[in-house]
């Protein structure tokens, strides 16, 4: 797993991982993931040691990352189903530096037979199964390349095969965009999008905290509504061909910030950050404001 730690200057120096939190596989395991850290530049060099405070307060020996900058999670982490991490960093000359603490979770497990360790009988068992799954794979490969040979020439099925390629296709498209817009409403994540095209209608984000969303092309939408949100970030983002899509009724932005209602009271939106984004092809709808559609359409941001 990637963990590329980054240094914000908001309002002060402060290194914090992209992830808000690590999922480390179940309680108790050992060597199902490692931890591969991408590293400030200014930290080239440096000694820079993981920390980990589990749920109930230990504090395990803090481990030392080698030239290679990796981790194998051990039960420095699980043995805790949640806890905190961190890293620091120093170069022997007074210089030392610590990321923002984050969050680490386990799911919960439970033990087997009484056995922590896997026992050479389970093992032995376990390998009679690679072995007997690997025949049965290897019989069914056989019989594919005699079916390909068989439907060789087979133009009509050819073509039926060509069409439900592209209904998957096109299913597989639409399941990633619901991913996205499923995304956008979590608090405490980052949405990368892989600066791949994004088609929307119009977008709702109520109540979400520390999201940050980078490389989404927000392509063809209407627009996109924060309300009552905190801490979003929106990184290397493009919005373009905003358009109503053929309501006449709606507004038309790239961003439009509004308020929600809380126990009776209004809860504002606060630090909205856009880095590095563009608004382009954003239209103009004469059909909403009663007579003032410049106030409400053709705009990157509404606030």
């Amino acid at each position: 797993m990637l963990v590329k730690i980054v240094k914000r200057t908001f309002s002060g120096a402060e290194y914090c991982p992209e992830q808000k939190v690590l999922k480390l596989g179940g309680e108790g395991s050992t060597g199902v993931e490692t931890l591969e850290f991408e590293l400030p530049e200014e930290w080239a060099g440096m000694a820079v040691t993981v920390h980990v405070q589990q749920l109930d307060g230990t504090l395990p020996q803090p481990v030392l990352l080698g030239e290679d900058r990796c981790l194998e999670v051990d039960r420095m982490f699980t043995s805790s189903e949640k806890g905190l991490w961190m890293l620091r960093a120093m170069d022997g000359n007074g210089y030392c530096a610590m990321t923002r603490p984050a969050r680490y979770e386990c799911y919960e497990t439970f033990t087997a037979d009484g056995d922590t360790e896997i026992t050479p009988s389970q093992y032995e068992a376990f390998v009679a199964q690679v072995l007997g799954a690997a025949n049965t794979a290897s019989q069914k490969a056989k019989d594919a390349q005699s079916a390909a040979d068989r439907a060789e020439g087979a133009a009509g099925e050819a073509q039926k095969a060509k069409v439900a390629a592209a209904d998957s296709a096109q299913q597989a498209k639409g399941e990633a965009e619901s991913a996205l817009t499923a995304a956008l409403s979590q608090s405490n994540c980052v949405v990368d999008g892989g600066n791949k095209k994004y088609k929307y209608f119009e977008i709702i984000v109520n109540n979400v905290e520390d999201l940050e969303v980078r490389n989404v092309i927000f392509w063809k939408g209407a627009n996109m509504v924060l309300e009552g949100c905190k801490n979003i970030w929106f990184v290397n983002c493009i919005w373009e061909g905003i358009n109503p899509n053929g309501v006449n009724k709606i507004w038309t932005c790239g961003i439009r910030l509004r308020g929600r209602m809380e126990n009776g009271e209004s809860i504002w939106c606060e630090n909205i950050w856009i880095e590095g984004c563009i608004f382009q092809n954003v239209w103009y709808n004469p059909y909403v404001n009663n007579g003032r559609p410049q106030d409400v359409s053709d705009a990157a941001i509404l606030p």
